[in-house]
């Protein structure tokens, strides 16, 4: 992890985007299932010494999903499946109470394996994708226009 890149994100998303301080303001950090302690310990340390906050809170983006979903009021009580898909892996975190660390599973195939199928598909009636800012149109095209299926 390059934690001086982290840190430049969290200060312009704080001053310049959002117009906090966030010594004024406690923070809830995000961090993916399996993450290594040592991260969490990171991030921390950088919001206490670097930004001064009051008090941070971290969680599983699984579970803060989960929650947001409304399918159940009272945290303690918390249960469900997330599929949890990035840009470069995807994970399934079972939930209950809290995630079950021992039953999440993990895969190579997520947002980008997507993005490349879309650009292959494309690419068979003749429109070709082949830069870095076309893959970025067609990563567009598949965020705006792409959905799952019920059926």
């Amino acid at each position: 992890m390059k934690w001086d890149g982290v840190q430049k994100i969290w200060h312009h998303t704080s001053y310049n985007e959002l117009h906090v301080a966030p010594e004024a303001h406690p923070v809830l950090l995000t961090k993916a299932p399996l993450n290594p302690k040592a991260n969490e310990e990171k991030m921390t340390e950088i919001m206490f010494e670097m930004f001064d906050v009051p008090d941070r809170h971290v969680a599983i983006g699984a579970e803060l999903s989960l929650y947001a979903s409304g399918r159940t009021t009272d945290l303690p009580s918390l249960q469900g499946i997330v599929l949890d898909s990035g840009g470069g892996v995807s994970h399934t975190v079972p939930i209950y109470e809290r995630t079950v660390p021992h039953a999440i599973h993990t895969i190579d195939l997520a947002g980008r394996n997507l993005t490349n199928a879309l650009t292959m598909i494309l690419a068979e009636i003749r429109h070709s994708f082949t830069t870095a800012a076309e893959q970025e149109i067609v990563r567009d095209i598949k965020e705006r226009i792409a959905y799952v299926a019920f059926d």
